[in-house]
């Protein structure tokens, strides 16, 4: 590996090294910035196993953004999802083919996303920047993974189960948002043939309790709560609730936290840095590379009209403030709305109608993929 670069200070100091950090830094070359001009520190060890494993979803515009500047890794393609109550007839489905488009999104594995990044990243030189301890780059980003003591948090009272299972007769191409009382359920595909990633949200002692399951009442627990959800009707038939146990499970508590600025002088916060978002509807990382996009192209604004790179700053905090705030919104609402079943008919009654509307079905869905300007 080539040594570390000294002397003048880089313009642009990247603190992190998760794939939303490595993509700001390969689109600031797309901006017209050197590999000379950003100091970031590539990982020099692939993510621990258990990350290296986890499943992320990622919309179809961030997989066109990640397009530009990756070869990207195999993926399960998401067509449809479906949206459904427990115990309630009404069922929200969601096509790309209504949309137009090719997917709704992809599903990848972290390990090989974040390697593919990486392989990008040192392909195009960088990681040779680096800034001494008498320098200062003209902007610091901070895309690492905590938005630190100045965020406003809230404690959802949930924690999720994290898993692999075997779905054989669930649809290769389908993605499933069960809403509990006590939590979303997600059922996303893998690129492995008949594998699923699950996402279980409960109480944590019910998720604790699942945990210490063994893996055959944990399936029969799992079907038993989907099958729950499963009363489809003629176009559109629930999934038979077949699943098998494929690998550990793994407990995470869940809190939101959302940096109350995301610009401090010449520093800007970015990705899981600026907001760690409850994972209903996948949108935490989405944000993040929408963050990693957005900030780019300002300070390749501000460098290409001969302005100083602290000057984006402002106008990258406008433009990330009705996303960011409706992404923040639309998770913290649809991760507790669901707790109270007493309102689960009207509920139901209300994701029906949103299937008959397909204008208002289309901009929400549209809203998910790609960002609200």
């Amino acid at each position: 590996m080539m040594g570390k670069v000294q002397g003048k200070a880089p313009a642009i100091r990247i603190d992190g090294s998760g794939p939303v950090a490595l993509a700001c830094a390969l689109l600031l070359l797309r901006q017209g910035f050197a590999p000379q001009e950003i100091a970031l520190t590539l990982p020099a060890e692939p993510p621990p196993a258990e990350l290296a494993r986890r499943a992320i979803a990622t919309s179809h515009g961030s997989w066109l953004t990640l397009g530009r500047i990756v070869a990207l890794p195999e993926s399960a393609v998401i067509r449809h999802v479906e949206v459904r109550i427990p115990g309630q007839p009404g069922m929200l489905p969601l096509e790309a083919q209504e949309l137009g488009l090719p997917a709704l999104g992809h599903v990848v594995r972290y390990g090989e996303l974040a390697g593919a990044l990486r392989a990008a990243a040192s392909k195009a030189g960088l990681g040779v920047a680096s800034c001494g301890p008498d320098q200062a780059a003209e902007i610091v980003i901070d895309a690492g993974g905590d938005p630190g003591d100045d965020s406003e948090v809230r404690d959802f009272g949930q924690s999720a189960l994290l898993a692999d299972i075997a779905a054989p007769h669930c649809a290769a191409d389908c993605a499933l948002e069960w809403f509990t009382a006590n939590g979303p359920i997600a059922l996303l595909p893998h690129p492995e043939a008949q594998r699923f990633s699950l996402v279980w949200c409960g109480t944590p002692e019910d998720t604790q309790r699942r945990l210490e399951l063994d893996a055959e009442d944990f399936a029969a627990e799992l079907a038993a709560a989907m099958a729950a959800g499963g009363r489809g009707n003629a176009a559109h038939p629930a999934p038979a609730p077949e699943f098998t146990l494929a690998g550990q499970r793994h407990g995470v508590a869940l809190k939101r936290r959302a940096r109350r600025r995301l610009v401090s002088g010449t520093a800007v916060a970015i990705g899981n840095a600026a907001q760690a978002l409850h994972p209903v509807g996948a949108q935490g990382l989405n944000l993040g590379f929408r963050d990693a996009f957005e900030l780019a192209r300002c300070l390749g604004d501000a460098r290409a009209a001969g302005r100083a790179l602290g000057s984006a700053l402002g106008q990258y905090t406008r433009s990330r403030g009705l996303d960011r705030k409706a992404v923040i919104a639309a998770t913290d609402t649809l991760a507790v709305a669901f707790r109270w079943p007493l309102l689960h008919p009207l509920q139901s009654f209300a994701l029906d109608v949103l299937s008959h509307l397909p204008l208002t079905r289309r901009a929400m869905v549209r809203a998910f993929m790609f960002g609200l300007r």
